[in-house]
C-alpha cells in the first residue's frame, strides 16, 4: 500500500530536492527535466493561472517511491491537466519506482477524478519518450476507469549512446558517418588555437549567456524576455548542482559557436546550439558537438540527447525516440 498526498503549493518543489534527487537517480528512465529544481523553476515562470497538483507518494516505511508533478488550467469551463513544463524545452515523465508504479498511476488517477467532481477534465501529458515504463499503467488504469487515451506522435528525439571511448562511438558509426564523424575530430584537433570554453560556474553563467543571446540576435532569432530570465535563473541554481554547463567555441576571441547542455546522473542533453552565421563554412556547430560528446564520455556519460537543429551536424546514424502527447478525457 502507498500513500499519496497532493499538494497545491509550489514550495514542495524545493521541500523534496534531494528525496526526489536520490529516488531519479535510482530510476532506469531519467532525465534532468524531470528534477524538482527544473520543474519548480518551469513553474514559477510559466505557471500563470495554472493550479498545481503535486502528487508526493511513500510507502509504509514513509520512504518516498514516486513523484507525479502536474498543473490543472481552466478555459471556458473546462480542465487541462499537463506537465508544469514550458513546451519549448524537454520531455517528462512521472517519477515512480517500478514495484509501486501501477498502484501509484490508478490512486492518482482517482483522487484527480475526486478533485475536480462535476468538471469536464482532459489529460494532455507529454512530450513523452515512447519508451516510457508509464504509458502502459496509466493507458491501463484509465480503461479500468472506462476512459480511452490516445497516443499522439507529436515529434522524435535524435539521440546517441555512449560508449567507453570516442575510437568505440565512432566504430558504431555507419562508414558514411565514420568517415564524417573522424573528419570533424581531425578539424577539431586542427582547429584547436581556436579555444573551446567551458563554463560551469554559477558567478560566470550570465556572462556566457550574453554570448548565446548575442549570437541568436545575429541569427535572425528573437529572444523572449521571459525565456531569457528562466533560462539565467535555472543556469545559476542548476550549474550549482553540476547540472548546467555552457561550451562556447572562439575564433580570433570571438565566439562562433555556443551550446547550452544540461546533465544528470549520466545522460546529457544539448539543450540549445547556435553558430555564428559567418563561422558556417567551418561547420563550427559540428566541432562544438565532437568537443560535447568526447568530454560526455570523458566523464563517463552514457547518453547524450540533442533537442536543438546543430548548424552543420548531420549523420544517419543517430537514433531516434518518438514523443508522444497522451490524451484523455475524464467526463
Amino acid at each position: 500500500m502507498v500513500s499519496i498526498k497532493r499538494w497545491n503549493e509550489p514550495e514542495k518543489f524545493w521541500d523534496l530536492v534531494e528525496e526526489w534527487t536520490a529516488l531519479l537517480k535510482s530510476l532506469n528512465y531519467q532525465n534532468a527535466f524531470m528534477t524538482s529544481c527544473w520543474l519548480g523553476l518551469t513553474y514559477d515562470y510559466f505557471a500563470k493561472d495554472e493550479e498545481l497538483n503535486l502528487f508526493e507518494i511513500r510507502d509504509e516505511a514513509s520512504r518516498l517511491v514516486g513523484i507525479i508533478p502536474l498543473v490543472a488550467s481552466r478555459v471556458n469551463g473546462e480542465v487541462t491537466i499537463e506537465f508544469p513544463s514550458w513546451h519549448g524545452f524537454g520531455h517528462y515523465d512521472f517519477i515512480i519506482d517500478q514495484k509501486h508504479r501501477n498502484e501509484s498511476i490508478s490512486e492518482m488517477l482517482r483522487l484527480m477524478r475526486g478533485n475536480y467532481v462535476g468538471e469536464s477534465v482532459h489529460l494532455r501529458l507529454g512530450p513523452m519518450m515512447s519508451i516510457s515504463p508509464n504509458i502502459w499503467p496509466l493507458e491501463k488504469s484509465l480503461k479500468e476507469m472506462g476512459i480511452a487515451m490516445e497516443k499522439e506522435e507529436v515529434a522524435t528525439l535524435p539521440y546517441l549512446e555512449l560508449p567507453g571511448s570516442m575510437d568505440e562511438l565512432i566504430l558504431s558509426l555507419k562508414p558514411a558517418d565514420r568517415k564524417k564523424f573522424t573528419r570533424w575530430v581531425k578539424r577539431a584537433h586542427r582547429l584547436a588555437d581556436m579555444e573551446i570554453l567551458r563554463v560551469n560556474k554559477p558567478q560566470e553563467m550570465d556572462s556566457a549567456l550574453d554570448k548565446l543571446f548575442h549570437m541568436m540576435q545575429l541569427l535572425g532569432k528573437e529572444v523572449d524576455l521571459g525565456v531569457e530570465a528562466f533560462l539565467r535563473e535555472s543556469a545559476r541554481v542548476l550549474s550549482n548542482r553540476g547540472a548546467f554547463e555552457i561550451f562556447y567555441l572562439k575564433a580570433d576571441s570571438w565566439p562562433v559557436a555556443v551550446a547550452v547542455v544540461m546533465k544528470f546522473d549520466s545522460v546529457v542533453h544539448i539543450l540549445i546550439e547556435d553558430v555564428d552565421p559567418e563561422a558556417m563554412g567551418v561547420q563550427a556547430g559540428a566541432v562544438l558537438f565532437v568537443h560535447i560528446v568526447e568530454t560526455a564520455i570523458s566523464e563517463g556519460m552514457k547518453r547524450i540527447e540533442i533537442l536543438d537543429e546543430i548548424e552543420g551536424f548531420s549523420i544517419a546514424s543517430l537514433k531516434e525516440s518518438p514523443l508522444y502527447i497522451l490524451k484523455a478525457d475524464m467526463n
